[in-house]
């Protein structure tokens, strides 16, 4: 279950499929079939920033506490006491939208970070990073803003509550009207239709028995929020017209 494109700044100059749908189904895999694009979302979501930049109504060096105030709380984790209890302190500096594009706010992501896995595990922090409560921060920094590249969710579904925030529209709302109908990408969405439901494709995730079972976040009507860091729904031939616009 593959697809293959490559596009230049002008066209697609070769797409390339291989196997079904899903399991059990004879409908092939093309260029046009329908996958979960995940962590594919962030750079759509990114771009839609940059228009807001680019129209003067976002600040990229501005403190993300202009648009959400609890971010002015957020401590660095230093390391644990013996006792296991965390060691916070003050960041350097405050976080911006800057650092939320450049993955350097100093949020982790827990599967690559291991003190970030370490604090969730040990504080259980209320909700996973891809539905965190942008109003109420429960996880900490594990470095101080601009110093160093380190791979977040939390960054860019922050970066997207801006977006809502700056443009006074839902995300999925704004980047439907400035990105995905002026490219014409009807087939991208967080949302599947009809047509886009008919056209997906599976993915499968190994259980503990050694079976293949579908991933419980592709089916239709989920994610139940349009989030900045994944969600999205879409086809190669669309995600194409997205990149050409990146090339040019």
């Amino acid at each position: 279950m593959a697809v293959g494109l490559i596009t230049n700044s002008k066209e697609t100059i070769y797409a390339g499929a291989s196997g079904n749908c899903r399991f059990g189904d004879s409908n092939l895999v093309d260029a046009n079939s329908v996958f979960y694009l995940a962590s594919m979302t962030k750079p759509i979501t990114t771009a839609a920033a940059l228009i807001l930049t680019e129209r003067n109504k976002l600040d990229l060096d501005a403190p993300v506490s202009d648009w959400i105030t609890s971010a002015s709380r957020l401590k660095v984790l230093d390391g644990f006491d013996r006792l296991g209890q965390p060691i916070l302190r003050l960041p350097a500096r405050q976080i911006t939208p800057r650092d939320l594009i450049l993955h350097t706010s100093g949020f982790a992501h827990p599967v690559w970070n291991e003190a970030a896995l370490q604090y969730q595990l040990s504080h259980r922090t209320k909700k996973s990073e891809t539905r965190l409560d942008l109003d109420s921060f429960d996880q900490p920094l594990m470095l101080d803003p601009g110093t160093r590249w380190e791979y977040s969710s939390i960054g860019i579904n922050i970066l997207a509550n801006i977006i809502e925030e700056v443009s006074g529209r839902e995300l999925g709302e704004f980047i439907k009207e400035n990105i995905f109908h002026p490219l014409k990408m009807d087939s991208t969405d967080w949302h599947l239709n009809l047509s886009m439901e008919l056209r997906q494709v599976d993915s499968y995730i190994r259980q503990p028995n050694g079976a293949l079972a579908p991933l419980d976040n592709e089916k239709p009507g989920k994610p139940v929020k349009e989030y900045g860091a994944g969600g999205l729904f879409g086809t190669a031939e669309d995600y194409a017209k997205f990149l050409r616009v990146i090339l040019n």
